[in-house]
């Protein structure tokens, strides 16, 4: 008992220790130290995995103490799993940063009978098999993300590496299924989707709502998000595009449609959403709710109209005349008054 407790010190004291690097301490702090460690933490690559904190904790009730157990299982597997390749796993990390991923310093010789990105793969299907076996869930269950860094030369690489191998990691918010991410994969699928991009969905998307058109809107939004956005992986745009659908509800719940609780909507944002998919049935719902209420009332509601009613919810309580409004949206009295009649369903001073 003693000989186990002090070897597994050992092991929590060079964990410590590694994490310091990792997370940016000059690695020369060791030699002032005096400490050596056992392990050779240049000439390795970066392997990330596991299952994030908040569908470990939240959704799964899970605690350090169950993520141990079930770590300590998939520790030795996968050791004596890489040993035949002729792979050194130098360290295994977990919980980093209140998280519960597991962090594989992994050295990848020239004669492995295993690539490096092969090794990755490998430990990344233990890691669904120890989940399934252990948790009793299946990997796609839960989306989880293996990451592999580049090859480091020296241990000064380490803190790069790893800051690589976690952006790597939180790209698993864009993926459909489980999967090993590179930074030549990832270079490779993504595409560039900017802000004038976005706009023009989101017009798009617009035009099927005023026009109750539920086929188109759904083929606009499966665009959007699972092909522009999905390969943007930017955040960014993800934030961009939630932000202006819960402008667009918002907009048309107040103005005609049948009254939509707005929680459904103002709660739409990544930070709120595990994946991109849960983010796109989430605003696919509330979107085609508002395009079915459009089509019931045979409401089609054009930009005039839409212009008219946005001045007159901000203006309601000052004195106007439809010639002063017609001329700030820049038609003509007739035209406004026509138009908003035909498409509300009541004259400009009714409503």
């Amino acid at each position: 008992l003693s000989m186990k407790y002090s070897l597994t010190n050992q092991r929590m004291a060079q964990s410590m220790v590694v994490n310091e690097v990792l997370f940016g301490q000059d690695p020369s702090f060791l030699d002032e130290m005096g400490v050596t460690l056992n392990t050779d933490l240049s000439d390795c690559f970066i392997c990330l995995t596991g299952i994030p904190r908040k569908i470990c904790n939240d959704l799964l009730n899970k605690d350090l103490g169950d993520f141990l157990a079930m770590y300590e299982g998939f520790r030795e597997d996968i050791l004596r799993e890489l040993g035949p390749h002729g792979i050194a796993l130098n360290m295994i990390l977990v919980k980093f940063d209140r998280s519960k991923r597991i962090c594989c310093l992994m050295t990848v010789p020239p004669n492995s009978t295993l690539a490096a990105e092969e090794a990755a793969w490998l430990i990344h299907r233990h890691l669904e098999q120890t989940y399934r076996e252990r948790w009793g869930i299946d990997s796609t269950d839960y989306p989880f993300f293996t990451a592999l860094s580049d090859h480091l030369d020296s241990p000064a690489q380490l803190h790069a590496g790893f800051e690589a191998a976690r952006t790597l990691t939180g790209l698993s918010y864009f993926a459909e299924r489980p999967e090993v991410m590179t930074r030549r994969s990832y270079q490779e699928r993504r595409k560039p989707f900017d802000s004038r991009m976005l706009a023009q969905s989101l017009q798009d998307i617009e035009r099927c709502l005023l026009r109750g058109d539920c086929e188109k809107l759904e083929q606009e939004l499966k665009k959007l998000f699972l092909q522009d956005l999905r390969h943007s992986f930017s955040f960014q745009m993800c934030d961009y595009a939630l932000a202006g659908i819960n402008r667009l509800v918002s907009r048309y719940n107040d103005i005609f449609l049948a009254r939509i609780d707005p929680a459904r909507f103002e709660g739409l944002a990544t930070r709120n959403r595990l994946n991109l998919l849960d983010s796109y049935e989430e605003a696919r719902s509330v979107l085609l709710e508002c395009a079915r209420a459009s089509r019931k009332t045979g409401l089609s509601v054009g930009p005039v109209t839409l212009e008219a009613v946005q001045y007159l919810r901000v203006h309601y309580a000052e004195p106007f005349t439809v010639r002063q409004l017609a001329q700030h949206i820049g038609v003509s009295p007739n035209y406004l008054s026509s138009t908003f009649n035909e498409e509300v369903g009541e004259s400009v001073p009714e409503y």
